[in-house]
């Protein structure tokens, strides 16, 4: 019944597997000429027979209460490594307690259950120290630009037409959105690899962490987008001059405005992710204060050779 309740039950329960030989030895015919034979061998093995049958009822019992459980565990620690994997993240204590795990669990899982328990519990609080220490440090780069962004917001409500920059505050409050939905406070963990508060896994809080300076540029570029001055309303058409009346002379355009010279100095045509993302956060910020459709005059110097 067993065999045929669970899959691969051979593999996972093989010392309960092995049993059936034992009981089989107790289930021949039983006839005139054997009885007595038959009662002897049973009387002579009565504490074989009676260990198996009690094997056979607590595997029976386990099988309905904890294996769903251990099933679990497995899926928990498989989830927990590939997602280290993902992150780019490795851990000793889950290693070796997922190591613990597997040979406890196909020596005998039902006798080991109780040290199953504590490897699983060895993986989850290591796991959970590792997203703990993760979701601080996002929450901390999202702190910081929240406070940016509402010292923009301040600026822009105090300092600029709201009509203009009615995009610009949209813009804005969008990013305050993003921002504070990554403020967040200790994770919630059950047997999953994501916080049942926030709904992030350790490589989702490290990837928004590494995303952070993309934001600041990204609150930068808003800043540099506000409108000083509302467009002037269209000007009435100019009527024409009635006979013997002096024709007026146009306004001169005014003189086409310098482009804005931008020096770019770069140490090596190579370089890592993190060194590029602050190099270009450094001439963001530069630009913060310019007009969206100024003119630049780029100059590049790549290890003292000029561009």
């Amino acid at each position: 019944s067993l065999h045929d309740t669970v899959d691969q039950f051979e593999t996972l329960f093989p010392k309960v597997a092995n049993l059936k030989q034992v009981l089989q030895d107790y289930a021949g015919k039983v006839t005139e000429s054997n009885y007595i034979e038959k009662v002897e061998y049973l009387l002579n093995n009565s504490d074989d027979f009676n260990d198996a049958i009690q094997a056979i009822l607590k595997a029976q019992k386990f099988i309905k209460k904890s294996f769903p459980s251990v099933k679990e565990f497995k899926s928990f620690i498989a989830d927990v490594r590939n997602e280290l994997t993902k992150a780019d993240r490795s851990d000793n204590n889950i290693e070796e307690a997922h190591e613990e795990f597997e040979r406890l669990f196909k020596q005998d899982m039902v006798k080991n259950f109780s040290n199953l328990q504590q490897q699983v519990q060895i993986i989850k609080d290591a796991y959970y120290k590792l997203i703990k220490t993760s979701a601080s440090g996002m929450s901390h780069e999202y702190q910081l630009l929240n406070g940016k962004i509402d010292a923009a917001l301040r600026d822009l409500n105090a300092n600029y037409p709201a009509g203009p920059n009615a995009h610009n505050k949209r813009k804005l409050e969008e990013l305050k959105s993003y921002a504070s939905k990554r403020v967040i406070g200790d994770p919630v963990l059950e047997y999953s690899i994501t916080c049942s508060s926030c709904g992030y896994s350790l490589s989702d809080i490290l990837n928004y962490t590494a995303q952070a300076p993309l934001k600041d540029s990204e609150l930068l570029i808003i800043q540099s987008s506000f409108i000083t001055e509302a467009p002037e309303p269209g000007s009435a058409p100019v009527a024409k001059p009635k006979p013997g009346e002096p024709t007026t002379e146009p306004a001169p355009a005014p003189a086409p405005k310098m482009p804005r010279k931008v020096t770019l100095s770069i140490a090596n045509r190579v370089m890592s992710v993190q060194e590029y993302k602050t190099l270009l956060t450094g001439q963001l910020t530069a630009l913060a204060a310019a007009k969206g459709d100024d003119e630049v005059e780029l100059h590049i110097d790549i290890n003292g050779e000029g561009i």
